[in-house]
């Protein structure tokens, strides 16, 4: 008898379905799980990476007060240099090389501009020269320092410290 069917199993056989977007359930992926474990591949680390990697990394050196950590990039220029000095010709030329390539590493930076200002009246510019005078001759206030030496030569205090 085709008519005495067992109805009570339909929702299993519903969920056991195979066919067209219906995967095997053995098959699926978990709850939880990723279908890539291992995930994407990392991208190749190209050359000028690779180096600024290997550059920044830090190392151990003795300083003048111990221990001190610096990059990788600084302890190869400072052997490079102390290397130079000692009299190594190759060292040298390379130092000479990077000095002719890069002459921005060697010069010193532009000094500071100062700029003029123009737009101060005619009375008040007549009397500007005295008001600067007045300024410099006066004694610079104690901030604990002294004024041991104080003058032109002095490298505690400037001369312009009444501009600040």
């Amino acid at each position: 008898m085709d008519d005495d069917r067992d109805y009570d199993n339909t929702q299993d056989d519903l969920d056991n379905e195979v066919g067209y977007c219906k995967p095997p359930k053995h098959s699926q992926f978990k709850k939880g799980h990723s279908g890539n474990p291992k995930g994407r591949p990392k991208k190749d680390q190209t050359v000028p990476e690779t180096f600024r990697r290997i550059g920044k990394q830090k190392v151990r050196v003795n300083g003048k007060h111990g221990p001190e950590f610096i990059t990788k990039f600084e302890a190869s220029v400072t052997q490079l240099f102390n290397k130079a000095a000692t009299g190594d010709v190759r060292a040298m030329q390379i130092l000479l090389k990077i000095m002719k390539d890069c002459p921005s590493l060697v010069t010193e930076p532009d000094p500071p501009v100062n700029f003029v200002v123009n737009f101060v009246d005619p009375k008040t510019r007549k009397q500007l020269p005295g008001i600067l005078d007045r300024k410099k001759d006066a004694t610079p206030p104690d901030n604990g320092v002294g004024t041991k030496g104080f003058g032109e030569e002095s490298p505690i205090i400037d001369d312009e410290w009444w501009k600040h």
